[in-house]
């Protein structure tokens, strides 16, 4: 298996696998969990238990980890981190305009102010799993 290629060229094919999959872990982070148990847990209880708001962002954690793993070069990780920003932004804003549940309120404006923080997050998420994949590598070769 490649650990990464050596241009932004070469990296595209694995960057578009890559959003793919974070764009499925979102998906099924909104679909499945904030519809299925945050919604239902507030119109049932009026509030919601903290291992639901964990469990909302479990997904994106798993695919950030697995796709900053193979990742070699920190330019990965900033290219990485930018696409997988766009990506989720780009999905808070259709469901904003498609007035889903919970995404009524929070405006473009929103979503605009909060892309700095999530690319910060998903920098940081993605380095720490390439970093990981790069000394577990280096185990591997000692």
């Amino acid at each position: 298996m490649t650990h990464g290629g050596r241009s932004v060229r070469g990296e595209l094919p694995w960057l578009g696998v890559s959003l793919c999959g974070i764009l499925a872990a979102h998906a099924f982070s909104h679909f499945v969990i904030h519809r299925g148990a945050i919604v239902a847990s507030l119109a049932a209880t009026g509030t919601v238990p903290g291992w639901m708001w964990g469990a909302l962002f479990a997904p994106e954690l798993v695919a950030c980890f697995i796709v900053g793993w193979r990742l070699t070069r920190w330019w990965q990780v900033g290219l990485y981190a930018v696409g997988a920003t766009v990506v989720r932004q780009a999905c808070e804003l259709a469901l904003h305009f498609a007035g889903d549940a919970g995404h009524v309120i929070e405006g473009p404006r929103a979503v605009l102010v909060a892309t700095p923080v999530v690319a910060l997050v998903y920098a940081m998420l993605i380095g720490l799993a390439s970093a990981s994949g790069r000394q577990d590598r280096q185990l591997d070769g000692a």
